[in-house]
């Protein structure tokens, strides 16, 4: 029988030279971090590009991005599986049928320029939903901020 590598904190450090082990243990004080940021801001009246303030008990949770930008969703509903309401993850053009006024559909695209992104953003718009935008710039970032001078705010 052979015997198993020795994979003790000395050899992962040497085979992982990128630092990619310690990035990967430091999740849960990531993640931690990243809610405390945006609680703060939410609650500091801090909204960016959202376009109006979502409602306040929303019958369903839709997050539409691609790739990179959908990926934190999935593992917020992995560790959220007892949610009162539906939730989905959208990669594509269309939002789910049960989609309403009263959904919470969170739109996401780093460039803003995601072509799927700006297609759910002007969905939950005609809707009756005021989608939350999150964007570094591009269309999904201008059609925010025109929704929110609409709202007048």
């Amino acid at each position: 029988m052979a015997r198993p590598a020795d994979l003790g904190p000395a050899r992962v450090a040497a085979l992982d030279h990128g630092g990619m082990f310690s990035q990967v243990a430091a999740l849960p004080q990531q993640l931690r971090d990243g809610y405390e940021m945006a609680r703060v801001r939410l609650a500091g009246a801090f909204f960016g590009t959202f376009p109006a303030i979502p409602p306040a008990e929303p019958d369903g949770l839709v997050v539409c991005g691609m790739g990179g930008s959908a990926i934190g969703a999935d593992l917020v509903l992995a560790c959220l599986p007892g949610l009162s309401v539906p939730a989905a993850v959208v990669r594509g053009y269309a939002l789910p049928e049960w989609t309403g006024p009263d959904t919470l559909v969170v739109v996401v695209s780093y460039s803003g320029e995601t072509e799927e992104a700006i297609s759910c953003a002007a969905q939950a718009r005609s809707r009756g939903c005021a989608p939350v935008c999150v964007a570094s710039g591009g269309r999904l970032a201008a059609f925010a901020e025109a929704e929110r001078a609409k709202a007048g705010r």
